[in-house]
């Protein structure tokens, strides 16, 4: 045992860790509640997010060509081979999972034949690539105690690729706070576009009637001062 664990350290490849931190402007409303209160809901929240899969995939999909080779070649060479044998029992544990699953949907439906439809009708889910996939099992994030820091640690054998993804993970993840806290406030501005319109369209047909009925009955004059429509 001693012989292998010498000659598995020596031949190991060197590793690099990166480190990095986030914090959060967290503004408490209770103004008795004194400064440095942090919501422990919120930062375990935020601590998912930026291990997700989105924001790896955020990542990925901002690489250049050579950046993208070179972390894929990294990836590899830090895989060994408890990590081959764990992937191949997910893997089988996955495709498992989507046999019950499809035989569950089936049951369901009644057996009529229709679960192919039904199955196509359902939310298709994201899919990541392995990438992403391989960089958020290898980010660990780690909130620090008692403060709004959260820090990101990635290790790789290459020192580039270390720090290349830890700041990507930062740079996305701050990106996509900003988009989560946006698209809510477009989605109600698309809403109430649509409804002005209808109403315009609605005001206008109404202006129409008016006009039409003033001529057909020989009004010439009325009191601006009364809201006809």
């Amino acid at each position: 045992a001693l012989a292998i664990g010498v000659t598995s350290t020596l031949t190991s490849p060197d590793e690099y860790t990166s480190t990095t931190t986030v914090n959060f402007d967290l503004k408490n409303n209770n103004p008795f509640a004194g400064g440095g209160v942090v919501d422990g809901s919120f930062i375990a929240t935020q601590v998912d997010l930026i291990g997700s899969k989105t924001v790896a995939q955020r990542v990925v999909e901002g690489f250049r060509e050579d950046d993208f080779e070179r972390v894929k070649y990294s990836i590899w060479n830090d895989y060994t081979l408890v990590d081959s044998i764990v992937g191949w029992f997910r893997q089988k544990i996955d495709i498992f999972l989507e046999r019950f699953a499809a035989v569950e949907e089936e049951a369901l439906s009644g057996g009529t034949g229709d679960s192919g439809s039904s199955t196509a009708a359902r939310a298709k889910p994201v899919e990541y690539s392995w990438v992403s996939s391989a960089i958020a099992a290898r980010l660990t994030v780690i909130p620090v105690i008692g403060s709004s820091n959260i820090t990101l640690k990635y290790i790789s054998t290459d020192p580039y690729v270390a720090a290349l993804i830890v700041n990507g993970i930062a740079a996305e993840f701050a990106a996509y706070s900003v988009e989560r806290g946006t698209k809510p406030a477009e989605r109600t501005k698309a809403w109430l576009d649509k409804q002005l319109g209808t109403l315009r369209e609605r005001l206008e047909s109404a202006q129409t009637q008016l006009t039409t009925f003033q001529q057909e009955s020989g009004i010439v004059a009325s009191d601006e001062r009364l809201d006809l429509e």
